[in-house]
């Protein structure tokens, strides 16, 4: 899947961004975009707040999600809705968290998380945009929903660079459909962030393995780190109430 660098936007809060040439991407975030409320960043309120940081580093939102839009009579264009690289050409209903894209000859993205439509949106372009972007299925990471990928993405940076206006995207990595990054529960409870899906090459033939960190301490140490076979993450297991999945993605 390719496509290009339709629009690059940098903003100093709210929406919309607006439209730069060219841009450093670091670790953190788009250089010269200031809507970056991560834990490195504290609201007016002392709180951090839910934008930039490592994990979200880059929003993108297409330009056909935005004709979309357009075509259900909201008001938007590129830049609108916040995006940092609005992309042309990228079926954003087929995209998959843990997708891997390069982005032009310098910067390497990995999808990881969706982005949901916060009030901000539907103060600038009406309360029914959030509804035509968004509903509980996508929150779940259902990949059948009709809306899926009209929130657009974050991601983070796997290698910083200058992008630039046209520069191709293309993506050289699928992620797992079946096992999202992101938090999800175990059975007995325990919460876990899946951080990546690696390959064992101790195996015959290298086997999928997930990596993920319990969110709290345990009694093997603080935020400590597991390694499961994908098959066995993914297996149900029986409890006096039935069978349940071994862990449930919570989004």
């Amino acid at each position: 899947m390719t496509g290009k660098i339709h629009q690059i936007n940098t903003g100093s809060g709210g929406v919309p961004k607006l439209p730069v040439p060219e841009a450093y991407v670091s670790l953190e975030r788009v250089i010269g975009d200031e809507w970056s409320w991560g834990i490195d960043r504290i609201q007016s309120s002392g709180k951090p707040g839910k934008h930039g940081g490592s994990q979200k580093a880059v929003c993108l939102y297409s330009l056909e999600c935005l004709e979309e839009l357009k075509k259900s009579g909201f008001p938007v264009f590129p830049g609108a809705l916040g995006e940092n690289l609005t992309t042309e050409g990228l079926d954003y209903h087929t995209i998959r968290i843990g997708d891997v894209y390069q982005v032009g000859a310098d910067v390497r993205l990995r999808i990881s998380a969706i982005r949901t439509p916060c009030t901000t949106i539907a103060d600038a372009y009406g309360a029914g945009i959030i509804k035509a972007m968004f509903d509980q299925r996508v929150a779940k990471c259902d990949y059948t929903s009709p809306r899926w990928g009209l929130t657009g993405f974050y991601a983070e940076v796997f290698r910083q660079g200058v992008v630039r206006r046209d520069d191709p995207i293309e993506k050289i990595f699928a992620g797992d459909p079946d096992i999202p990054l992101g938090k999800w529960r175990h059975y007995r409870g325990n919460e876990y962030d899946v951080l990546d899906i690696a390959l064992d090459t101790e195996t015959e033939q290298p086997e999928p393995v997930v990596i993920y960190r319990a969110r709290e301490d345990s009694e093997f140490g603080p935020r400590r780190v597991w390694v499961r076979s994908r098959n066995d993450f993914l297996t149900t297991v029986r409890t006096k109430d039935g069978d349940v999945p071994r862990f449930t993605f919570l989004g």
